[in-house]
């Protein structure tokens, strides 16, 4: 839907472009607006010290298997403590690989099939009123981010669309299965406002 001068709500990842938001700027977005969604697959990798990961744990599983990879594991605490520090890693990794590939689908949906609709990597995230308390407590710091969050009431003139964080494709579903859910994005029905998530394009006043 097309808004003129509506009040809304950012959650501002501090760390994130903090030159961009501050009371007072103007901001552009358009197709060319770089979000953080875009940053997220754009810079996606697998890496972990110069190696994709899988030929660092095969590095290290070999080396481990040869000195006694299940009494290392038992009796030895260092051992212990590092095999945790790589499924951390790879806890990591599977978080930003679910992130990707849910981020692809919704797209690759977007283009074919609802084209006239802001593009999830090309516009900012905004909530209202009603959902600012859920939000709050939904982007909390947590072991997932440490991004601490500033509240930054903004006016929208642009492009407004909703839908919700409970349509977004599951982390358990394949690629195939992701592309089939992702409709439900783009095509939401019956939204519980108490949780709405809205994406804008177009000028944003920050108040």
């Amino acid at each position: 839907m097309e808004v003129n001068d509506k009040i809304m709500y950012h959650f501002h990842k501090n760390g994130v472009y903090d030159k961009t938001w501050h009371r007072g700027n103007t901001i552009d977005v358009d197709e060319s607006f770089e979000g953080n969604l875009l940053k997220i697959t754009r810079d996606f990798d697998t890496n972990v010290n110069g190696y994709s990961f899988e030929k660092y744990l095969r590095i290290f599983l070999n080396k481990e298997y040869e000195k006694g990879f299940i009494d290392g594991i038992i009796k030895n605490y260092n051992k212990r403590k590092e095999y945790l520090e790589l499924l951390e890693i790879a806890r990591c990794i599977i978080w930003d690989m679910n992130i990707f590939k849910r981020e692809m689908a919704l797209e690759e949906v977007r283009k074919e099939f609802f084209p006239s609709l802001p593009s999830r990597r090309h516009s900012i995230w905004v909530c209202d009123d009603k959902s600012i308390e859920f939000w709050s407590k939904r982007l909390a710091p947590s072991h997932i981010t440490s991004h601490k969050l500033s509240l930054f009431e903004v006016s929208l003139t642009g492009k407004l669309f909703k839908s919700s964080e409970n349509l977004l494709p599951g982390d358990n579903l394949s690629y195939e299965e992701c592309i089939d859910a992702s409709f439900d994005y783009w095509n939401p029905h019956d939204i519980d406002d108490d949780k709405a998530e809205y994406l804008f394009q177009g000028k944003v006043k920050v108040l």
